[in-house]
């Protein structure tokens, strides 16, 4: 449960920054958001 909880901390704070980058005049682009993952899976 603890890590689920860190997890969705991790997710608030990675969804407020992407969006304030516009804000800021910085581009985004959609390619490298789905570059980015909570959850490691190189072991898988």
């Amino acid at each position: 449960m603890l890590t689920n909880a860190v997890i969705f901390h991790k997710a608030l704070d990675i969804a407020e920054t992407v969006r304030q980058l516009p804000e800021e005049g910085r581009e985004i682009d959609p390619e490298d958001l789905a570059h980015i993952s909570l959850y490691l899976s190189e072991h898988i």
